[in-house]
């Protein structure tokens, strides 16, 4: 065919030619492939000799779809000249023609589409499923300047030992080189194989979080998941961990590429304003345990930890205790760093030699128990790292709250009745008594956006932020506190009963998740069970006398439950008048809109009251004096400050006869202060 017409050049028909005929220039560059070409021989090639258009003749009759092994998922279609970044060569290219798949929007350009595929079985040469073009051994001649990173990791890659493609700068560590193409994930068994991949866009690792883009990835060919290589090739024998207030099984990540803010604990410490900026909690911040059915994410120092380890440099077992003061002098310090430690925040502990330590500080020397067995089973452990991926089957893991309620057995058969699959929430159980009582809606809300929770959240952290930093309103406060009688007491403390008919509570959506379990004929979250168990063995049933439904009363005895859990895990000189308030609101709700028999708790409260009000005068004896002290002194440096500046205005007024250039510009000002400034 010496004439075609082509998509390329539609103005004019296309006429074959070949170098030898006259008139025809002896080099030209391609309008399809872009590549410059010298003719020789008797190489045909298209021309169009008005436009000076010239195409290669095979880049003219290639087909305008093709099947390429580099893109199986769909058919390439050749398209106009338009700028597009090739997923082959990762050569970016400007108005150029293109072989694209429109459905993964994923472009080849035109060499890179018709290069036919490479087997190289020599070491020395490779053809990696990543790259198009052969990768042979990186030699380090005309790039002595240019940084080499591998696609994969994003680490230097060597001279001699790695291998690239120098023009497109695309390399491989050789380890990375031979991943193996499909792997099987231990928290991802439910969908089998997870495939190898290459990815130009950015994607966020399904277990670690981090995010990352041009590299590889492990992809599950039925749902989203995917995993970043690390995760995918270090983590592979990952356990699952259970813990009793979550319904599924948690996985232990450590060191996490984001360190994770609030968690779903729920006794967590990063949700106390407080305790979120201890050192203990900031030392293992990046070390979670995360549930990937659900996203439930618990930090390292709130989650499930072992309940005795040996340290390599103290002869006795250590035991883990959620809290610890050996005495009232306010210091307490940890034995193997010699800093000190928050006596609130759980801590490995030896009774008879009084040893402290925290939980950071033997991290990386832990030894395990094993429950139930004697010392001469002790199972070694270079860290708790190990511990927490090793066998887990005879090793018991102790959760914030153990110590509070003495139900480590029965916890377990409780989280054991979960796992049986308890289809009923929280949340179904509030919307099953809106039938009866449609009054939880004044009392509660629930399903509220998270900008209005989060919104909540903050002004409650604020305040609290406000009353440990003594504020001037909070001063002010304080000293009113300090006039108080015994009636103007009573009436703070109806003021903080009296809430319950002025305002309403937040029901956050971790809590409306949890599911229900059935305890002695009432349902309430798995979570509280054990406190529910404590509550009906030691003053019977409290709801006996309520003519209330089986669901309504067990949505009064969970918050009970949510309230007796909070003041068993919170210190008196934590508690603030907010927390009052809501445990106030949960009791008077219980006693006035269901009947049950809470006078034990409102007891409790009036106790905890009043220490709390004794606390706030305490301030006044010691914190205010001094920080009003500080104030005073702060201003004592002020006036000091202004007094100089005072005394230097004086002098200049005073000082007669001025400087000469001085009195020319009072003399001008004087003349022109009342003109414009151009007159």
């Amino acid at each position: 065919m010496n004439q075609i017409e082509h998509w390329s050049h539609q103005q004019h028909p296309l006429l074959l030619r070949k170098d030898e005929q006259q008139g025809l220039p002896t080099s030209f560059t391609c309008e399809i492939c872009d590549e410059y070409s010298v003719a020789v021989n008797d190489e045909l090639y298209y021309v169009c000799d008005s436009c000076k258009f010239y195409v290669h003749k095979s880049c003219a009759e290639s087909p305008r779809q093709i099947n390429h092994y580099f893109h199986p998922s769909h058919p390439l279609t050749l398209f106009t000249r338009r700028n597009y970044y090739c997923d082959s060569c990762h050569q970016y290219f400007t108005n150029a023609v293109s072989f694209k798949c429109a459905q993964c929007n994923f472009d080849m350009d035109v060499k890179c589409a018709l290069m036919p595929p490479i087997t190289c079985e020599s070491q020395e040469h490779i053809q990696h499923f990543s790259h198009q073009h052969p990768l042979p051994l990186v030699q380090d001649v005309d790039n002595r300047n240019k940084t080499k990173l591998c696609f994969v990791c994003h680490l230097t890659c060597s001279s001699g030992t790695d291998y690239g493609c120098t023009k497109c700068r695309h390399f491989l560590h050789k380890s990375c080189a031979e991943l193996p193409r499909e792997i099987k994930h231990s928290v991802h068994p439910n969908h089998g194989l997870l495939a190898l991949g290459v990815t130009h866009a950015w994607f966020t690792c399904s277990l670690c979080d981090k995010k990352d883009g041009q590299t590889l990835l492990f992809k599950c060919r039925q749902c989203t998941f995917q995993l970043c290589v690390k995760c995918g090739m270090t983590v592979k024998g990952i356990n699952s961990i259970r813990y009793e207030d979550h319904e599924h099984l948690l996985c232990f990540l450590e060191n996490t590429y984001n360190k994770l803010g609030l968690c779903n604990s729920y006794d967590a410490y990063c949700k106390h304003p407080v305790l979120s900026n201890a050192t203990e909690f900031s030392h293992t911040q990046c070390s979670i345990f995360r549930c990937l059915d659900c996203d439930f994410k618990v930090h390292l120092l709130c989650g499930p930890l072992p309940a005795v380890i040996q340290y390599e440099y103290h002869k006795h077992p250590l035991i883990l205790v959620d809290s610890l003061e050996e005495d009232n002098s306010g210091e307490y310090y940890c034995d193997v760093c010699e800093t000190e430690r928050d006596p609130r925040i759980r801590l490995y502990y030896c009774e008879e030699c009084k040893f402290f330590a925290h939980v950071h500080c033997v991290m990386s020397e832990m030894q395990l128990y094993p429950c139930h067995t004697s010392d001469a089973e002790l199972i070694n452990y270079d860290q708790i790292i190990k511990v927490l991926k090793g066998d887990l089957s005879n090793v018991e893991l102790k959760t914030i709250g153990a110590d509070f309620w003495n139900f480590s057995e029965e916890a377990v058969l409780l989280a054991e009745k979960v796992q049986a699959k308890s289809s009923v929430t929280f949340k179904d159980l509030l919307n099953t008594a809106l039938s009866e009582a449609q009054w939880l809606t004044q009392d509660f809300k629930w399903d509220a956006s998270s900008h209005e929770e989060n919104k909540g959240q903050q002004a409650v952290s604020q305040s609290t932020a406000d009353q440990l930093n003594l504020t001037d309103d909070h001063i002010n406060e304080l000293l009113r506190l300090c006039r108080y009688t015994e009636v103007d007491f009573s009436n703070f403390t109806n003021t903080l009963k009296g809430n319950f008919y002025s305002r309403w509570l937040k029901i956050n959506s971790g809590d409306l998740a949890l599911k229900v379990i059935d305890i002695e004929g009432y349902k309430v979250p798995f979570t509280l069970a054990p406190v529910l168990k404590v509550l009906l063995r030691k003053y019977k049933d409290i709801c006996l006398h309520s003519e209330k439904s089986l669901a309504v009363k067990s949505i009064a005895l969970s918050f009970l439950c949510k309230v007796v859990k909070q003041m068993h895990s919170t210190r008196v000189q934590d508690i603030t008048k907010d927390l009052l308030q809501d445990w106030y609101f949960y009791v008077e709700f219980s006693d006035w809109r269901v009947s049950l028999k809470v006078n034990f708790l409102k007891q409790y409260l009036e106790k905890i009251t009043r220490a709390f009000f004794g606390l706030q005068l305490k301030k006044v004896e010691a914190d205010v004096p001094t920080i009003l002290s500080k104030k005073i002194d702060e201003l004592k440096h002020l006036r000091l400050q202004y007094e100089t500046k005072l005394q230097e205005c004086q002098k200049f007024r005073q000082t007669s006869p001025k400087p000469k250039f001085v009195n020319e510009c009072l003399n001008e000002a004087t003349k022109l202060e009342w003109k414009t400034a151009i007159s």
